[in-house]
């Protein structure tokens, strides 16, 4: 077998694809003596991306490494990639990776996250789409550096108060849930930009969501909303506002302070008459969709 160790320890970003592996099985996973010596190179890297790997194998050893990381030089990696790993439980091995900034869990079955997740101080991105989660814990929200938090395609009902804490957070997609209100907490996330929150049973949304003063982008597409809050007005940075699929027969007037609004979506909504004809007065600049 030849000997890989000098390649892989000259890279600083290594990923491993399905495909790889299995073209290449024999490389890496071929002697079981060599598996240890692989991911201990590994984790001496800046970045570790295990995609899609179907053997036991590779979970049995990713989780004896991560147990021994801290002698593996755990301080560099950056970026971990634990997607489409058929994870059940959250790797608690990841508590040694401190410095870690970009987490991706996407598509396993997790179903609960562990408190001890606020360990990780420095992380910015926390990707957790596509799970079994129920309930966010409150620790994830005292995550001061998170900017981006994907937790879409969950089973997710409820959000803490604590979400206020969460005020570097610009990116939130909860699409695919079963919320049916929203904290009113959530208008303190000053630096939000997106916010997805498309398909899930929320049927009003708190008056606090015009203090959104940097969101960008509003998907609330498939909910069962009845109206929308006058206070959407406030939302003067607001491009894009998706509200296809809900309940509103009516909209606030005080819309017409969006003027910089260049997408409303109203598709399959029961909207009066009146009120089409008024929402084209109101935002004559804005693409808007009422078929």
């Amino acid at each position: 077998m030849k000997d890989y160790s000098v390649i892989l320890s000259s890279l600083s970003i290594m990923k491993i694809q399905y495909t790889a592996l299995n073209r290449n099985r024999s490389m890496f996973f071929g002697f079981r003596r060599h598996v240890r010596i692989f991911l201990t190179i590994v984790f001496g890297l800046f970045s570790v991306q295990l995609q899609a790997n179907d053997g036991y194998e590779t979970f049995t050893n990713l989780k004896e490494a991560l147990e021994h990381a801290s002698s593996f030089s755990s301080s560099n990696v950056r970026i971990l990639d634990l997607s489409r790993q058929k994870f059940a439980v959250f790797p608690k091995e990841i508590w040694e990776l401190e410095y870690l900034e970009i987490l991706k869990l996407e598509e396993n079955r997790i179903t609960v996250l562990p408190r001890e997740i606020n360990k990780l101080k420095n992380l910015k991105e926390l990707y957790l789409n596509g799970n079994k989660l129920t309930i966010v814990p409150k620790e994830i929200w005292e995550l001061e550096n998170l900017t981006i938090l994907r937790l879409e395609n969950n089973r997710i009902s409820t959000l803490p108060k604590e979400i206020e804490k969460s005020k570097n957070l610009q990116e939130l997609n909860l699409r695919g849930n079963r919320l049916v209100t929203l904290p009113g907490e959530i208008g303190e996330l000053k630096l939000l930009e997106e916010l997805n929150l498309e398909n899930n049973r929320i049927k009003i949304l708190p008056n606090e969501i015009g203090a959104l003063e940097n969101l960008w982008i509003f998907n609330l597409s498939g909910n069962k909303l009845a109206s929308i809050p006058k206070e959407i007005g406030n939302l003067q940075n607001l491009r894009m506002l998706y509200l296809e699929n809900n309940q509103l027969k009516t909209l606030p007037r005080q819309m017409e302070k969006l003027q910089d609004l260049e997408v409303l979506n109203l598709l399959i909504n029961p909207l009066l008459s009146k009120e089409r004809k008024k929402i084209q007065a109101l935002l004559p600049n804005c693409n808007i969709d009422l078929r």
